[in-house]
């Protein structure tokens, strides 16, 4: 017998209990379910709760065996949680999320896959449809793909094009990798010539990508074996590996005879030998070049000259000709405005060397004095703002400074001099007078006699 009740802080949900079964919204639940919820406009609310981790036991004390939660933790707060809803697992130890809608048909017939059956040929992988087959020797069926490449028993090599009606071979050669029992490795070149050994070349011929478009004999689409890396039908730049050295430009590194362990990068005369472009504009670019007569290295900014390190001496130079500049102005007195800084000596915060001390200034007190040699930038990653400063300017500010203190100086001398000057004529002055008075009772006396 079922007892019917409504309860008004459960939203009005009618509710049947029996002795086997609960519903809730349903008169008659299901025998077969301990608890029977029905509802059409409403739906199951599963606790939600902040999971720490996978492991986590204590965000749900001592969790039970198949106790289901909502996590609510955003994702990419933890690097193996993510929202959804997930059961705990005793004999895992840990949280298991239940599967999202996503459909894996992978390993499914019809799907990219690999199927295993017994054959007493061999094994088919990915065979879920007719056309020529990539066979390896002993049969086993590798691949098959729509009358498109042929590996027979000899394991030699045809390419096929994707109507399946040309077909070119690559001279009925075998491709692929030899290694004899010293481990040195060749490759094949042309019909009949294999590589020497431990070589490798890779080059751009055709630049032909299109699927199923026939090359010559030896001809792999946009890459070939046959003809050497750095040629004059070579695409430039490019790039040429050998045993011990890498070379990224016109020529091999053994050519430049670059020592093992190194890397050099060369272009062609009179030309960049390293450039940093931006992808939004070939506008923006700056290049490294070393000279052909002096071997200095040249800060080039969209094709023009701005700084040089001098190869013997180490010294940056930057521009300075007054033919490059425009509203040349004297820079006003700065004394008073230097005076007010203040010198320290401080650690970086990211340093690493806590006994590395660093001598300067602090950019939000050169800024009220000197604008021009602070500018305020943000940090790409973090998009966090920061100060920069020229500290080179301050060469240029010390004469400045110098100069107003000389001219001081001068001043001050000048006005001592005339101050001396003065003294001394005062000095006579009254000298003379002295010797006019001594001079009048000399005369006194003289008629007194």
């Amino acid at each position: 017998m079922y007892r019917y009740f409504s309860i008004s802080f459960f939203l009005l949900f009618s509710v049947a209990v029996s002795a086997q079964n609960v519903g809730i919204g349903t008169s008659s639940p299901a025998a077969s379910a301990l608890l029977h919820m029905s509802a059409t406009n409403r739906g199951l609310l599963i606790p939600q709760i902040s999971i720490d981790s996978l492991k986590d036991v204590t965000s749900v004390p001592a969790p039970a065996n198949g106790v289901l939660v909502y996590n609510t933790t955003q994702p990419g707060v933890r690097n193996d949680m993510s929202r959804g809803y997930y059961y705990f697992s005793t004999t895992l130890g840990s949280w298991v999320k239940l599967a999202d809608n996503a459909i894996d048909n992978v390993w499914q017939a019809g799907g990219l896959g690999v199927q295993l059956r017994d054959k007493a040929d061999g094994v088919d992988i990915m065979d879920d449809y007719t056309g020529s087959a990539l066979n390896w020797n002993p049969k086993v069926k590798i691949l098959k793909m729509v009358d498109s490449a042929l590996l027979n028993s000899k394991n030699n090599i045809t390419a096929l094009t994707l109507a399946g009606v040309s077909r070119k071979t690559v001279a009925g050669n075998e491709l692929r990798q030899k290694v004899t029992m010293a481990f040195d490795i060749s490759y094949l070149l042309a019909d009949g010539i294999t590589s020497a050994t431990n070589t490798v070349a890779i080059s751009a011929y055709t630049e032909n990508t299109n699927p199923g478009t026939s090359n010559l004999t030896n001809g792999l689409g946009f890459y070939t074996f046959a003809t050497p890396m750095n040629t004059a039908t070579a695409d430039t730049p490019s790039i040429a590996m050998f045993r011990h050295n890498v070379g990224v430009g016109a020529y091999p590194t053994d050519i430049n005879n670059v020592t093992e362990g190194r890397v050099q990068i060369t272009g062609f005369s009179n030309g960049d030998q390293l450039s940093l472009r931006h992808p939004s504009s070939i506008n923006l670019k700056w290049g490294l070049y070393v000279g052909s007569i002096d071997s200095s290295l040249n800060f080039y900014a969209n094709g023009s000259l701005r700084a040089n390190i001098d190869r013997v001496t180490g010294v940056y130079t930057a521009l300075s000709d007054r033919n490059l500049k425009k509203n040349i102005e004297p820079l006003q007195p700065v004394l008073n405005n230097l005076m007010q800084l203040k010198p320290y000596i401080y650690n970086y915060t990211d340093s690493k060397d806590s006994d590395r001390k660093a001598i300067g200034f602090m950019a939000q007190d050169v800024e009220p004095y000197f604008p021009d040699l602070v500018f305020h930038k943000k940090d790409r990653e973090t998009g966090e703002p920061f100060m920069m400063m020229t500290y080179q300017s301050f060469g240029v500010i010390a004469i400045r400074a110098i100069q107003e203190q000389q001219q001081q100086i001068k001043d001050l001398q000048d006005r001592l001099a005339a101050s001396k000057t003065e003294t001394l004529q005062q000095q006579i002055s009254d000298q003379q007078k002295m010797i006019e008075a001594l001079q009048k009772r000399l005369d006194a006396l003289e008629k007194n006699k």
